[in-house]
Parts: structure tokens; sequence; C-alpha cells
């Protein structure tokens, strides 16, 4: 399981460097550069400022820190309940779409977040089954 630790950490590290360097408007970007100045950091990191980076890959990365977490809560003894951590996953992220595309919360409702959501979801579960492949090797 500490593999899910590892990866549900990088992966908010991650989405949180993503919104400070790339998307300037939010409200935890212009905290944390009120505090420190990144100036270096950005430019550095501006070859990769990119539609899909800056809109795309923090929904796989808060998705796949999402099943991270939820396999280490319910810690799936099987493949039927690995799959079903893997649902939650996917169920959580489409039901966030949703509520973006009725405008219930603000956002846009896309469906290119929602296969997303579905990798990050798939990705989980691939290394759930890695990892019980590697136990039982070991």
């Amino acid at each position: 399981m500490t593999v899910f630790y590892i990866i549900q950490i990088f992966s908010l590290l991650t989405g949180l460097l993503i919104y400070v360097l790339f998307r300037e408007n939010t409200y935890i970007s212009k905290i944390i550069l009120s505090q420190i100045p990144l100036t270096e950091v950005k430019a550095l990191f501006s070859c990769l400022e990119c539609d899909f980076v800056k809109y795309y890959l923090p929904d796989f990365l808060w998705a796949l820190s999402l099943g991270c977490g939820i396999y280490i809560i319910l810690k799936p003894q099987g493949t039927r309940q690995a799959l079903l951590c893997s649902l939650i996953t996917f169920l959580s992220g489409l039901c966030y779409e949703l509520l973006q595309l009725y405008g219930i919360i603000s956002g846009t409702g896309d469906v290119i977040d929602i296969s997303l959501y579905f990798s990050a979801a798939l990705t989980v579960n691939i290394i759930y089954l890695g990892e019980k492949k590697y136990e039982k090797n070991n």
C-alpha cells in the first residue's frame, strides 16, 4: 500500500504546482504567489504550458489521488473490491462533472474530464493489480 501513499502525495503536489505555475487566476495560486515569488520557476516550466497541462492534467491528477486515497482507506482484498474502489473514483468524478454541467457548481462539464477520471480509476486499478502480483511473487 505504500505505493498508493507516494502516488497520492505526488499527484496532489504536481496538481498544485500546475495551478500555481499556469493558472494564476485561481484562489490557491494567488495565495502562494503572494507569499513566494516564483518568476524563475515559472520561466523554467513555461515550455510545458499548454491547454492539456493547464486544464486537463490537474483533473487526472485529482482523480488519481482520490483513487489512491480510496484504496488506502478501503484496503481492497480482491479484484472485485478493487474494481469497486475504481468505480467509486470514476463515479465521484462523473458526479462532479454533472454538477458542473447543470450549473449546480461552477465550472464546465466536460467529456474529456470524464474520460480522464475513467483513465485515473483504471490506472489505480492497474497499480493495485501490479502490486498484488509483486507481493505474490515475493
